[in-house]
């Protein structure tokens, strides 16, 4: 099984260029693909079965070729993730007899969260040690990390925080990220294959950072064979100004 996860930029310079995108998106094939800043164009619901909720310009999206039995998650809409709206996707998918697997594609941002969107949870138990308040990317792992447990899952995307940022800017919050992650038994799924972040964002002159990010349990991290990122899009094509990333399974 193919997965691809990949932020295609339609929110910032890339909107001359979406309709080309989905089309490289097609050419890699996947099983499934989580994605961010998109908006479908009219024949992709003719090729996949598609999970977007309501947007106003872009959002988020899970598309999954037919027969996997894309299902919407109930009640994302509500709740800690109702409130990042189109920014979050959220499905299920039978790869296998008897395999069900929560699917995320996630959009979110290195912000510090209102206390509104916190919905009366311990701002302390969301937060990571470094930081005074939690940020949105931290909420949206908690929420994540309330419906997956205890079942198999795979929550990707654009997650605005990296282990190279301690290393530019200093401070230890984006290698705490990935610590809580690492404690909590998620599995990242680029790291179980190499030693090192890649390069999934690229702007101008801005440092290279990986902040687009896999996860899945360990029982699903068994079955991964590969996780890979493909330049080819951004650095020859200029299709986004994030790389996708390529996950092959065997379900």
């Amino acid at each position: 099984m193919r997965v691809v996860s990949w932020n295609l930029g339609v929110a910032y310079s890339f909107k001359h260029c979406h309709e080309r995108a989905w089309h490289y998106l097609a050419a890699l094939d996947p099983d499934i693909a989580l994605l961010q800043e998109v908006k479908p164009p009219a024949w992709a619901s003719e090729r996949w079965d598609l999970e977007m909720g309501a947007y106003k310009h872009w959002g988020s999206a899970i598309v999954a070729k037919r027969g996997l039995g894309l299902t919407s998650a109930p009640g994302q809409r509500e709740g800690v993730l109702g409130h990042f709206g189109s920014y979050l996707a959220t499905a299920t998918v039978t790869p296998a007899a008897g395999v069900s697997l929560l699917v995320a594609s996630v959009h979110t941002s290195a912000r510090v969260v209102s206390q509104d969107a916190l919905a009366g949870l311990d701002a302390d138990a969301v937060r990571r040690p470094s930081v005074d308040v939690p940020w949105r990317n931290d909420l949206a792992y908690s929420a994540y990390r309330e419906l997956a447990a205890g079942r198999r899952f795979l929550v990707s995307g654009d997650w605005n925080t990296a282990r190279l940022w301690d290393k530019v800017y200093g401070g230890t919050g984006g290698a705490e990220f990935f610590d809580r992650a690492v404690a909590d038994g998620w599995v990242e799924c680029h790291r179980k294959f190499h030693d090192t972040e890649g390069r999934t964002w690229f702007r101008g002159a801005e440092q290279p950072y990986q902040l687009d990010h896999a996860f899945c349990d360990p029982i699903t991290a068994e079955t991964l064979k590969s996780c890979e990122i493909d330049p080819y899009p951004v650095e020859t094509l200029g299709l986004s100004d994030h790389a996708p990333l390529v996950m092959e399974f065997a379900l």
